[in-house]
């Protein structure tokens, strides 16, 4: 479903995605061992899948409750999942991760304890390795750092994270 959903978000298909959001987080729900059996690449396209997806569907106005608390489901586990392993990702992982974060706002109404942990592993995985993140995964690290974290204390060093990724960047 990882493969799936990416492919369906790349494309831009548009189509119903209740049931196969409801599936995948009953399939996660259903077998709790199911998601470490996933690469952290793998986790991270499906964030950035429903993201990219839903982001579309709430533009238009088309996304249904349905489809909406089953993403919130999905990302409540994958979150969980991929928190105690950022050292072992990519930068393109850790970056598209918190972007799909951002992009849902996941965690600035509710989930903000999951939120702020994941953005916090993310971060701390991160920051030794900015040198080594694309310009483009540096600009998906601040601007979501900016959306999620604007009001909430999640990072003592917040600005001076954000000033060595506009070190990286220049």
């Amino acid at each position: 479903w990882s493969n799936l959903l990416w492919s369906i978000a790349t494309a831009q298909v548009e189509m119903e995605l209740e049931e196969v959001l409801v599936y995948v987080a009953h399939l996660l729900e259903t077998f709790p061992g199911y998601a470490n059996l996933f690469k952290p690449q793998e986790l991270s396209n499906t964030l950035w899948a429903i993201a990219k997806l839903l982001s579309n569907k709430a533009a238009k106005e088309s996304m249904t409750t349905s489809e909406e608390e089953a993403a919130l489901r999905v990302f409540r586990i994958l979150l969980r999942t991929l928190i105690p392993q950022p050292s072992r990702c990519q930068p393109q992982v850790l970056s598209n991760s918190i972007w799909a974060m951002a992009t849902l706002g996941f965690g600035m109404e509710n989930d903000q304890a999951l939120m702020i942990e994941t953005v916090r592993s993310i971060i701390d995985a991160a920051i030794p390795r900015l040198d080594t993140f694309r310009p483009q995964e540096l600009s998906n690290l601040a601007w979501s750092l900016g959306r999620l974290v604007v009001d909430v204390p999640v990072l003592a060093n917040l600005d001076t994270v954000l000033h060595r990724i506009g070190y990286e960047l220049a």
